[in-house]
């Protein structure tokens, strides 16, 4: 992941800030360059969703929210209850209990495969 936001960085599509010294640990922001690329993003999470397998009885694995009216965020950078266009600032996220699960899962499993690797040098 460091080096996907290093990447990120060094393209200026984010902002590191650090915000504690001890251990040193960033908060990363969009930048202006960042921010132009929010409907881009929704429409490849779009359609990602319709022609990815998908199915329509399926809950996609991160839903996204307009926090203005919370109306379910689309393909589309106009939330499609009230209308108002939307930024990053005024859209929420938050996991499916299933990719949370599966989240979890990958992660221990990879801190696990990664302990072992690390005592087995």
């Amino acid at each position: 992941m460091s080096t996907r936001l290093t990447r990120l960085e060094e393209e200026g599509v984010i902002k590191r800030t650090p915000y504690q010294d001890r251990p040193v640990r960033y908060d990363y922001r969009l930048t202006e360059k960042g921010k132009d690329l929010f409907p881009v993003i929704l429409s490849l999470r779009g359609w990602g969703n319709e022609w990815c397998g998908l199915k329509t009885s399926q809950k996609p694995a991160v839903r996204m929210v307009h926090t203005g009216c919370g109306g379910e965020v689309g393909a589309d950078p106009t939330c499609t209850t009230c209308g108002e266009r939307l930024i990053p600032k005024n859209v929420s996220s938050s996991f499916s209990k299933l990719f949370a699960r599966e989240r979890t899962h990958r992660n221990t499993s990879f801190g696990l495969e990664k302990r072992v690797r690390n005592n087995s040098n």
